[in-house]
């Protein structure tokens, strides 16, 4: 499927402009979605760097500021499975 008569399809954004990110489980975990930050801070952690630094950095606040919270959500990410810490 190219698009519609209206144009080329793109996956939706949310209202701050960040595409919402489907998590699940599979096969039965429930359907998580991860909107604004929250789907910000799962796509940082699939980069390399410091998650929490590149957070900061797109979010414009300082990292101490948000450390807390980002590595809050992201035990809990993992505390799902839905997330899993690299090694080294």
């Amino acid at each position: 499927m190219e698009g519609s008569a209206q144009g080329p399809l793109r996956i939706a954004e949310d209202s701050d402009g960040i595409r919402p990110v489907y998590l699940a489980t599979l096969p039965d975990g429930p359907l998580l979605v991860l909107e604004g930050t929250s789907a910000l801070i799962w796509r940082q952690a699939q980069r390399d760097g410091d998650l929490v630094t590149n957070v900061a950095q797109l979010v414009h606040e300082d990292p101490t500021s948000i450390r807390v919270e980002v590595e809050h959500f992201v035990e809990a990410l993992v505390a799902r499975g839905l997330l899993e810490r690299r090694e080294g």
